[in-house]
């Protein structure tokens, strides 16, 4: 029967031991799937084009170029410094140039590991140039209000895809025309994220860990020990050592008679 206990007992423990590793490597796997290696801060970069919906002055529609530089503060918040150029917006008579140099922060909404809904709200500085004919060229600049939403998408740990919808507001003045500058946009970037520390390695569950630690040996107190030194211990001690000798000598006595 003894053998029998052992033996169902050890069965236990090897099965608990499988298990329990089968669900540490299943679980790392689960998260090298969902999650990705993240280091923040970090830098990125990035380009984007786009399509205007709007122009100044009812001109032809130019494709939207630009750049973008900016730090990932959090997975969710970052800052982003860019330049747009909106084209050439020119007509039979007047030809225009329009650029913006734009700063804004983006706060990323993630509602799968890998998808986000994303805003933005900045200032850019428009600077336009104006020639028509048989006059002098009008050269403008000013701040405007920038605001963005889309959405984003990782595709890999450093590599990002993101599109949305751009709008300034009140882009020129008297001079040169006004109008709101509305825009799709879509843009790529990658972000330098570094290398992470690797994870430490989950212990695994051995026989060894369900033994019980020995109990530690009792300690005789020192200080008892040596208050048994002091009188009047001491004394007495002494007292009945001289009483067992006593005792002695009259056996010895009493044996010498006999």
């Amino acid at each position: 029967m003894k053998k029998r206990t052992k033996m169902t007992a050890l069965c236990l423990l090897c099965s608990t031991n499988t298990i329990a590793q089968d669900e540490i490597v299943q679980q790392a796997r689960n998260q090298k799937k969902t999650t990705a290696p993240i280091v923040y801060p970090h830098l990125f970069v990035g380009v984007e084009g786009g399509v205007q919906l709007s122009s100044l002055n009812d001109a032809p529609k130019e494709p939207v170029s630009g750049a973008y530089i900016g730090t990932q503060f959090t997975e969710h918040w970052s800052w982003d410094l860019g330049y747009q150029y909106h084209g050439n917006l020119s007509s039979k008579n007047e030809y225009t140039d329009i650029s913006f140099f734009d700063t804004a922060i983006r706060h990323d909404w993630y509602f799968t590991n890998d998808i986000s809904v994303y805003g933005k709200l900045g200032i850019a500085y428009w600077n336009i140039n104006t020639n028509e004919k048989y006059q002098k060229s009008i050269k403008e600049n000013g701040f405007s209000p920038l605001a963005e939403v889309g959405v984003n998408y990782r595709v890999t740990p450093n590599v990002y895809l993101n599109a949305g919808y751009q709008y300034m507001d009140e882009v020129g003045n008297e001079k040169s025309g006004q109008y709101d500058a509305r825009t799709l946009m879509a843009g790529i970037s990658y972000h330098f994220k570094g290398k992470k520390q690797a994870p430490a390695k989950p212990t695994p569950i051995t026989a060894k860990s369900f033994v019980k630690p020995p109990l530690p040996r009792p300690q005789w107190n020192q200080r008892k020990l040596q208050n048994y030194s002091k009188p009047p211990f001491n004394l007495m001690w002494r007292l009945n050592l001289i009483a067992i000798n006593l005792l002695k000598r009259q056996r010895r006595r009493l044996n010498l008679t006999n």
